[in-house]
């Protein structure tokens, strides 16, 4: 028995307002309640691990793009002297304007993340199972971010960030 408009869970509660969003429900009328919730995660929390997760995809984008220049070229690239703009490949290309995208990108969905998460904290919106949401939605774009700080700081060589903006 769960509330129709927040989803929360009414099975210890007795008839009365949901005791989460106040909306109005009836033990005896199966039309006031929902019997199962299909969802624990609502648009918002949704976006927000989209959100969350480019700045790994990212540093997901770089090290792709690194590889496949490698490949294309025969050795590692050579910061100031193999640019990625230069290199006459399509896939190097293409890899080299999907991580220019993101890197414009990445600010501002750190920035969204941060503000959803914050309104997701506060139930300025509503969303299913505020609590509950927001703690998994929490855990998913703090492992995001400090993934992408891992890959930064221990996986990159140092001369990635040099090739990729000469």
């Amino acid at each position: 028995m769960y509330c129709k408009a927040c989803h929360y869970n009414l099975r210890s509660t007795s008839t009365g307002p949901c005791p989460e969003c106040g909306r109005a429900f009836n033990r005896d009328d199966a039309k006031t309640y929902a019997l199962s919730t299909d969802r624990l995660l609502g648009p918002l929390s949704w976006l927000t691990i989209i959100a969350s997760s480019i700045p790994s995809m990212l540093m997901i984008s770089i090290l792709v793009t690194w590889c496949v220049a490698a490949l294309v070229l025969g050795h590692w690239p050579v910061p100031y002297q193999d640019d990625p703009k230069y290199i006459n490949n399509g896939l190097v290309t293409f890899c080299y304007w999907v991580t220019m995208i993101l890197i414009i990108i990445a600010p501002f969905a750190v920035l969204a993340t941060v503000v959803m998460l914050i309104v997701l904290s506060k139930g300025i919106a509503k969303v299913p199972r505020r609590g509950r949401c927001f703690l998994t939605v929490l855990a998913i774009a703090v492992a995001n971010i400090a993934f992408a700080y891992v890959v930064i700081r221990f996986v990159f060589p140092s001369e990635i960030g040099d090739w990729l903006m000469d």
